[in-house]
């Protein structure tokens, strides 16, 4: 169970799984003392991630330390890499040379989506000077904004829409590095080992939804508002606009020579 969880609702969930046959629990105990409710700490104060949170819990009831290096979260398969590769010649085989990146500038909650203009200046920048070939990842949904992008662009894979979870997470573990907003492709990257340069509102606490693992590099504004939970501005996305470009795609470089060197 997350964090922000009242006492009842524990009681009653702890309940529910009885109910189905459950009868063992882990890390319980831990979030009972460690809970908080949604709007009880300053937005501005920083806590630790939700999944070494959740690490936490388990090691509270005698599981061992995982470590962030470990990247074979997901077991990734030889068929599952396979069909990757096969992709990857079908579809941009011309462009083996390329450091692949991977871009998720969507989200099903519009207050944490990034300006797409800002994502366009920081991946063309890539592409001309860095030599990345863009993989868009996204929803179904999201399908017509990667490929308006890529198209912009002038170079790309739109993979939105295209591929299960297992797979999306097979083409994110050869890419060099994960470009986006806070959403689930951003986890899926760092289970694989991926960096990640990510776009943070402050409309949640500052670090609670940042990926588990080292090398990452976030960004996120303070303003008055922040903690607000809400899914769709009224200022306008003013805490993601106050995230220059310039220092996104500082950032990014950054990483890609470090992962070059590593």
């Amino acid at each position: 169970m997350p964090r922000e969880r009242k006492q009842k609702q524990i009681d009653r969930d702890i309940f529910f799984f009885k109910a189905t046959g459950i009868r063992k629990f882990f890390g319980v105990d831990y979030l009972r003392k460690n809970r908080f409710e949604l709007f009880d700490r300053p937005a501005a104060m920083r806590v630790d991630n939700e999944s070494t949170f959740l690490m936490h819990c388990l090691e509270s009831d005698g599981f061992a330390p995982v470590s962030p290096e470990d990247f074979d979260w997901l077991k990734i398969s030889e068929g599952e890499r396979s069909t990757v590769n096969a992709l990857r010649a079908n579809q941009f085989t011309h462009y083996t040379d390329r450091t692949l990146l991977a871009v998720s500038p969507g989200s099903k909650r519009p207050s944490r989506i990034w300006n797409e203009d800002h994502f366009l200046n920081v991946i063309k920048r890539l592409v001309a000077e860095k030599n990345v070939f863009p993989i868009f990842f996204g929803s179904t949904a999201e399908f017509e904004l990667c490929e308006r992008m890529k198209q912009t662009v002038g170079t790309g894979f739109n993979a939105a829409g295209k591929l299960c979870v297992r797979k999306s997470a097979a083409l994110l573990r050869i890419c060099r590095l994960y470009l986006g907003n806070d959403t689930g492709t951003m986890h899926l990257a760092a289970a694989v080992g991926t960096r990640c340069v990510a776009i943070f509102s402050a409309a949640d606490r500052d670090g609670q939804w940042e990926p588990f693992g080292k090398g990452h590099k976030f960004f996120r504004q303070n303003v008055e508002c922040a903690g607000c939970r809400i899914d769709v501005c009224p200022r306008a996305n003013l805490c993601l606009e106050l995230i220059a470009p310039d220092d996104v795609f500082s950032s990014c470089t950054e990483t890609l020579e470090c992962e070059a060197n590593s």
